[in-house]
């Protein structure tokens, strides 16, 4: 099988931080730069994403059509704008259909509700408690 491969990024306000692995698990590349909170500058927020992308693609030596998925946990991406922006900025590497954009607690909320168990505190630019 060919390799393809995934990119997962968490954008928090203070740090970004991105990471390339491959179908096999293996780690490929591992980066970080400032924060990417959509609601605090979607512009900037946007870009800074999109630079750290294109910086793993480059230092990792892959295509960007090996890519097979993208994940971003985002701070902020409720922001209906940002969100939009970055996607297009997605758009333009030919990558926006295989991204999907949550906010950095969404996942677990899912899994709490999902499995009807849990407790999630989430503490960093604002502070979530839910609990199940």
């Amino acid at each position: 099988m060919q390799n393809k491969y995934i990119i997962g990024i968490d954008g928090g306000a203070s740090k970004t931080v991105g990471i390339v692995f491959n179908n096999k698990g293996k780690t490929i590349n591992y980066k970080s730069t400032l924060g990417a909170n959509l609601s605090v500058n979607e512009e900037v927020s946007a870009n800074r994403v999109i630079n750290l992308i294109n910086q793993l693609i480059d230092e990792s030596r892959i295509n960007s059509h090996e890519i097979c998925a993208i994940g971003i946990g985002l701070a902020g991406a409720s922001n209906h704008t940002g969100r939009e922006r970055l996607f297009g900025l997605l758009d333009n590497l030919s990558l926006s259909d295989k991204t999907v954009i949550t906010n950095d607690v969404e996942s677990i909320y899912e899994y709490i509700w999902k499995n009807k168990e849990g407790i999630l505190v989430n503490v960093g630019t604002g502070v979530v408690c839910i609990s199940k």
